[in-house]
């Protein structure tokens, strides 16, 4: 009876293990990708404000697309909204990704230089998040 005990108690912590190894992961930007990303949203302070919105939203969608390499379908509004429950600014990053619709749409697309400033730093949040 004591070995019937052993028995389930150890195959139980054995199905604890598996169950516990091969749960799902959250996806994580690799050094590389968070690396490429911080410099490429850096590199934009030189910019005028509208191109530097594209290029950091460019930035941050390019990094999220290294997290989805196996999915090449993936629109940029479906990469936000994969990984915006783990985002600590998601109404913001959600707010830029609609600027940077508007500029590339938009033949007026004005962007005053704070704006820009505080998407470089956003995304910068938003990256750091996700590594």
């Amino acid at each position: 009876m004591d070995n019937l005990y052993i028995s389930v108690g150890l195959g139980l912590v054995l199905f604890v293990f598996l169950l516990w190894v091969l749960r799902p992961r959250k996806k994580r930007l690799t050094q590389h990708s968070f690396a490429k990303a911080m410099d490429a949203i850096s590199s934009t302070s030189d910019l005028d404000p509208a191109h530097a919105v594209l290029k950091c939203h460019s930035a941050f969608i390019q990094a999220l697309k290294s997290m989805y390499a196996g999915k090449k379908d993936m629109t940029a509004a479906k990469l936000v909204k994969s990984v915006e429950k783990r985002l600590p600014n998601t109404t913001k990053i959600w707010a830029f990704h609609r600027m940077r619709n508007r500029i590339a749409h938009e033949s007026q697309g004005m962007v005053a230089p704070v704006k820009a400033k505080e998407a470089r730093r956003e995304f910068i949040r938003a990256l750091e998040a996700l590594k």
